[in-house]
């Protein structure tokens, strides 16, 4: 809840996730905030360690 404090109206939240369980953190957070995802990048090298970006609106 404390980013709805510092975030702008039409804020935007980018995240970074290397695991399935803190892309669901995140999902579960931006939820909490009546936000949802809106993009999801993935990148990876190689089939070891992917990184999703996430961007919630």
């Amino acid at each position: 809840q404390k980013i709805k404090e510092v975030l702008l109206p039409d804020g935007v939240i980018v995240f970074n996730s290397v695991s399935e369980e803190s892309k669901a953190l995140f999902t579960k957070g931006i939820t909490q905030i009546n936000k949802k995802v809106t993009q999801c990048t993935r990148i990876a090298v190689d089939a070891f360690n992917p990184i999703e970006i996430m961007r919630a609106e």
